[in-house]
């Protein structure tokens, strides 16, 4: 069902307490990425050009690993800004590109979380 009379600028999703109550929208150990895929399929209901992918979800978090457990060097540095800056920017095409220049990989078959000790 597309929603031709509604064209939101911006759409504020909002948790209570998060991880205390459950109710956080980041990928967990038990429901993987089930919200995040959720709240995107329900954008594409109103914006069938959305670019993202459920493979995109994944990739910040391995960029995240990326800089901040495996000592990225400064080519993957400039990289994951890059990447960084075409997804805020909205540029899926880029996004993907800059983070396939960093040389991680994506399993979307596997939820690979930061855990922290």
């Amino acid at each position: 069902m597309a929603f031709s009379w509604w064209d939101p600028s911006i759409i504020q999703l909002v948790t209570w307490n998060d991880f205390q109550e459950g109710t956080c929208f980041e990928p967990t150990i038990e429901r993987g990425y089930n919200e995040l895929e959720f709240i995107q399929d329900r954008v594409r209901e109103w914006k069938e050009d959305f670019p993202f992918t459920q493979e995109d979800l994944r990739r910040p978090l391995e960029l995240y690993k990326l800089r901040y457990t495996l000592a990225a060097t400064t080519e993957q540095e400039a990289a994951i800004q890059a990447a960084t800056t075409a997804l805020f920017e909205g540029n899926a095409e880029l996004f993907r590109a800059k983070a396939a220049e960093t040389g991680i990989t994506v399993d979307m078959d596997d939820l690979k979380p930061l855990l922290r000790q």
